[in-house]
């Protein structure tokens, strides 16, 4: 892990490097990078407003956060080693399936595991229960975005505009069902991490979580359920197949 950035204006910077790398080499990276820099700024927003408890803590917790996903991008570039969680959504990048597997897939490595890695590194020590509920106003802010990221989603594939069309609640929307799924998972493990005092037991818990994450990671990328598959492949068949044309749509206002 390198030093972290500055800030969260830093964060949004090599965020956007990520996507215009994106669509300069042609590949669906870009779309969990785009969506993570909206939710970003959105806290960042939300910080400035002075939402939380600890607004201080909280921007230092999402840099630490982002540096994870922002390291682990770069590593991979260099041919250097990374998290297996990440190597599963990485080598994805130029697959052939869904625009929402693409998607889940960055959630998944970057949600069940650097997201515990990133809240038990600023809040170690079993301190982890002072930014709990800083940490669950952060998905009521998720929340409350879910619906435009879902719209934005909907201008690149005509099944996911179809999925708004007939949901009814915001509990209902997909993207929003696996990021509540998956912090909680991440609140878990965070805490575990925070209690765990001995170091090499922490080691142990983190490898083990990795590993588990990929294996999700994989199951996400190639289905091992036939009806899953064809379902998948039905819905590639009514998405946009461009970068080029997928990230201007998903940015639009």
């Amino acid at each position: 892990m390198s030093n972290f950035l500055p800030n969260i204006d830093d964060v949004l910077f090599e965020l956007d490097q990520i996507i215009e790398a994106s669509i300069q080499e042609n590949n669906f990276l870009g779309v969990f990078a785009y969506i993570y820099r909206r939710t970003t700024a959105q806290i960042k927003e939300e910080i400035l407003n002075q939402r939380f408890e600890n607004n201080d803590l909280m921007e230092q917790f999402d840099v630490v956060f982002a540096t994870y996903y922002i390291d682990a991008y770069k590593a991979y570039k260099a041919n250097q080693p990374i998290s297996k969680s990440w190597e599963v959504s990485f080598a994805a990048a130029n697959d052939n399936i869904s625009i929402i597997q693409h998607l889940i897939m960055g959630m998944n490595a970057h949600i069940n595991y650097d997201l515990g890695v990133a809240a038990a590194q600023v809040a170690p020590n079993g301190n982890i229960e002072a930014m709990k509920a800083d940490f669950y106003r952060v998905n009521e802010i998720l929340a409350e975005l879910c619906e435009e990221i879902q719209d934005r989603l909907g201008r690149i594939s005509k099944v996911m505009s179809f999925l708004n069309f007939i949901t009814i609640s915001q509990s209902e929307k997909v993207v929003d069902f696996y990021i509540c799924k998956f912090r909680s998972k991440a609140w878990e493990f965070a805490s575990t991490l925070s209690n765990t005092e001995n170091k090499e037991e922490r080691s142990t818990i983190k490898m083990e979580v990795d590993q588990l994450t990929a294996n999700l990671g994989q199951q996400i990328r190639k289905p091992g359920n036939f009806i899953a598959r064809m379902t998948l492949k039905v819905v590639r068949m009514f998405e946009k197949k461009n970068i080029n044309e997928i990230m201007p749509l998903l940015a639009a206002a």
